[in-house]
């Protein structure tokens, strides 16, 4: 028994120090792994808020224009009402200036 002890001793020594060995690398590419996806993560991230403000100021800029569109609108609208009073005056005063229209008007 003793023999067999110390003939493997060398060989478990070896193993041991292999494994050890191996696990300290494993660790080694690991962190390195992890360290790699951060700065992806990171990079990711930056391009992610800079998308998001990106997207902020497109809202942003579509509400100043819808209010302006708006805005816009109102002003034709009241325009047009104007216009309209306008052309219903020059249409009253053409019928009671001119009874030929007046007549022949259907």
């Amino acid at each position: 028994m003793n023999t067999l002890i110390t003939d493997l001793w060398p060989y478990l020594v070896t193993a041991l120090f292999g494994a050890v060995g191996w696990q300290f690398r494993e660790s080694y590419v690991l962190k390195t792994k992890v360290a790699v996806m951060e700065k992806s993560i990171d990079s990711m991230q930056n391009r992610l808020d800079s998308h998001s403000k990106k997207q902020d100021a497109i809202l942003e800029r579509i509400s100043s224009m819808e209010k302006e569109v708006l805005k816009e609108t109102g002003t034709v609208r009241s325009d047009i009402a104007a216009l309209a009073s306008n052309v219903d005056g020059l249409s009253k005063l053409i019928l009671a200036s001119d009874n030929g229209l007046k007549i022949n008007r259907q």
